[in-house]
């Protein structure tokens, strides 16, 4: 895709040159991220609604960040990531469901 990786920007780790990132009429062209979860079950995030965040006039960012080993709290996925999504939480059975992206 030719988008080339600039300097980090806290919290984040993974940072683009925005202006190597295509820009079609419809959004920005960015690679499909597929979270594989149990039972074979996948999230496919696509576009860059879900997957960067603007954080200068000249950087994205993905929208990821590392908790680390021991992290503190239990939400893994991110509100970013949450985004344009219909989540539906069944605690009593430790299950996450999840719609395609709506659109706004």
């Amino acid at each position: 895709m030719g988008i080339s990786v600039v300097s980090p920007v806290a919290p984040f780790s993974a940072c683009f040159n925005a202006s190597t990132i295509e820009n079609r009429p419809d959004g920005l062209v960015v690679p499909t991220i597929v979270l594989g979860l149990r039972n074979d079950a996948f999230w496919q995030m696509t576009g860059p609604a879900n997957s960067l965040k603007l954080v200068k006039d000249t950087v994205y960012c993905s929208a990821f960040v590392d908790g680390g080993s021991k992290a503190k709290t239990s939400i893994v996925i991110g509100g970013h990531q949450m985004q344009f999504n219909i989540m539906e939480f069944d605690i009593p059975r430790s299950r996450l469901g999840f719609s395609p992206p709506v659109q706004v």
